[in-house]
């Protein structure tokens, strides 16, 4: 049997990783967070999920990548801004054919939330 996760589960799936990101924030400053490389490397290994076939895989993708967007310094994500955008747009370009349109929300979500907190109005 198929056991996809179900698309409510992938908020619950990233609480794990958004206590791990809160508590390095916790431990060193804001701009020593921002060079230790954890954000980075959670944004690229994110990405990569965001462009793999299966829906769930996107879905948890963009749901990571909210996770840290809202707690990453900005100056982390500036650096990653381009890979995250593109990651995303191709998520939600897909979204249309996938099984679930949730991915294509999704990563709308993150995307303004990644603006919201890069370029503040």
């Amino acid at each position: 049997a198929d056991r996809r996760p179900e698309p409510a589960s992938a908020a619950a799936a990233a609480q794990p990783l958004a206590m791990f990101l809160q508590q390095v924030l916790s431990l060193v400053s804001e701009e020593e967070a921002s060079r230790l490389g954890v954000f980075e490397n959670a944004c690229r290994q994110l990405c990569c999920l965001c462009l793999q076939k299966p829906w769930w895989q996107k879905l948890a993708g963009c749901a990571g990548l909210q996770v840290v967007v809202s707690c990453a310094p900005v100056a982390c994500l500036l650096r990653s801004e381009l890979l995250i955008v593109r990651s995303l747009l191709t998520v939600w370009k897909e979204g249309a054919s996938d099984e679930v349109a949730l991915t294509a929300e999704r990563a709308y979500q993150a995307m303004a939330a990644l603006f919201r907190r890069c370029h503040p109005a």
